[in-house]
């Protein structure tokens, strides 16, 4: 006998994770969480983000939510492309968001462009981030790392 366990995605979760990513409405540099990422077959890398653009909320908020998982999956940001590296599932890092044709050319659509890895050599300070809009993702660290050292994470950072 073989048990198949089928998961479902509630919609007030799949609200939570939409509400959690970082919404990108300009070009310019952004620091944010990676997701995860995976090879494709033709070994290409593909790294998932927690961010999203107005367009791709605008097509969730208007969905049917008969497949929330698939949904929310569509909801988020991504990069194939060169690296030099691969990021870590929970890593922060910057992207270089620029607006593209779509792959039809008929409009366009933020995308990464670029992926860096954050390093001492590109330091980031507050200043910065205040400047390119990108201070949650930093909270959010400032939080993971309370939580881990044991202290509340409801504390104002």
């Amino acid at each position: 006998m073989k048990l198949t366990i089928k998961k479902t995605l509630s919609k007030k979760s799949a609200e939570n994770i939409i509400n959690s990513r970082k919404l990108i409405n300009s070009a310019g540099k952004y620091i944010v969480k990676v997701k995860n990422s995976a090879f494709t077959e033709d070994r290409k890398l593909i790294v998932n983000l927690n961010a999203c653009t107005q367009k791709q909320l605008d097509v969730f908020n208007e969905s049917t939510n008969e497949n929330l998982q698939y949904e929310v999956n569509r909801c988020q940001l991504s990069f194939a492309g060169k690296m030099g590296f691969i990021p870590n599932n929970g890593e922060y890092v910057e992207i270089i968001v620029d607006l593209i044709p779509t792959h039809k050319g008929q409009s366009k659509d933020f995308r990464v462009v670029e992926l860096n890895k954050l390093t001492v050599n590109n330091p980031v300070t507050i200043k910065s981030l205040i400047q390119s809009n990108t201070i949650d993702p930093i909270t959010m660290l400032a939080k993971d790392i309370a939580e881990n050292m044991g202290i509340d994470s409801e504390m104002p950072f």
